[in-house]
């Protein structure tokens, strides 16, 4: 030992072995926990990584699961593309938006009861050209509000709108001369507003029940009745006349306002009645 380490020894200058074990022990400590703290974050953020890409795989699978199972469905529900007799298909309160998502495109021949009394709230997507039947395809549609369809072959609509009482919007294209509606082909349509035909109308037709249709819809209707046809009856909603036709705001008297009677004399080979 040389003479200035003995020297301190002998003055009490050199630290005592238990503080130096004291300060060693806090260093530590510190090292020690800085390095469990980095340690932790480390395998939190793995954790967190592995559980992102678990959750990945998982909605991959549960994707994959979804699509085999909605193809299998509708190859068999729609016979790979090949069904044309819907009668009943979408019938029930079971069909709805979330159900109704078919794969292929749906070309009926036969429709009979197709959507009756599903939960469905809009309808254009099927093709409705080939069918010579429209009957009760929409009967009770309780929660139908806009309807697209295109009816190039139908020669009967006996009930096809039955009380399908949210019905707003309506289009039927391609409507053909020797098409028959029935007296309930529209009944119960009471929040029926816009409607647009085309085509030529040359049977009996009843909008009475459709109290809410504009004038432009009854304008539109005016324009698809024949006139060649003779001795047939269109009869609609006294009250939707009195509203769509009324000379000035509130007064309700379209049924006497010129407009009206001007339109009617536009087709005097039809009766106009108003109900």
């Amino acid at each position: 030992m040389d003479m200035s380490a003995e020297k301190k020894i002998l003055t009490g200058k050199v630290p005592s072995l238990s503080r130096i074990d004291r300060t060693l022990t806090k260093e530590g400590c510190a090292a020690d926990a800085k390095a469990t703290g980095e340690a932790i974050e480390c395998l939190v953020d793995r954790a967190e990584n592995a559980i992102q890409m678990m959750d990945e795989r998982l909605s991959e699978k549960y994707e994959e699961g979804c699509s085999h199972q909605y193809n299998l469905f509708w190859d068999a529900f729609q016979q790979n593309g090949e069904l044309t007799n819907y009668s009943n298909a979408f019938a029930g309160c079971g069909w709805n938006k979330d159900t109704y998502k078919p794969k292929y495109a749906v070309i009926p021949t036969i429709v009979d009861r197709m959507f009756a009394y599903s939960k469905l709230e809009e309808v254009t997507d099927v093709n409705f050209s080939l069918v010579d039947r429209m009957s009760y395809v929409f009967f009770g549609c309780a929660e139908l509000v806009t309807a697209i369809i295109s009816v190039g072959s139908a020669i009967t609509f006996t009930n096809t709108f039955y009380n399908c009482t949210k019905l707003k919007n309506l289009t039927i294209t391609d409507i053909q001369l020797s098409a028959v509606f029935n007296a309930y082909a529209f009944s119960g349509c009471k929040n029926l507003e816009n409607l647009i035909l085309t085509g030529e109308i040359g049977s009996d037709i009843e909008f009475s029940k459709c109290e809410k249709l504009s004038k432009e819809s009854i304008n539109n209707l005016f324009s698809v009745l024949s006139q060649e046809t003779i001795r047939k009856t269109c009869t609609l909603s006294k009250k939707a006349v009195n509203m769509a036709f009324e000379t000035s705001v509130g007064k309700n008297d379209g049924s006497t306002s010129n407009e009206w009677l001007n339109l009617v004399a536009s087709r005097d080979n039809w009766t106009i009645a108003l109900a």
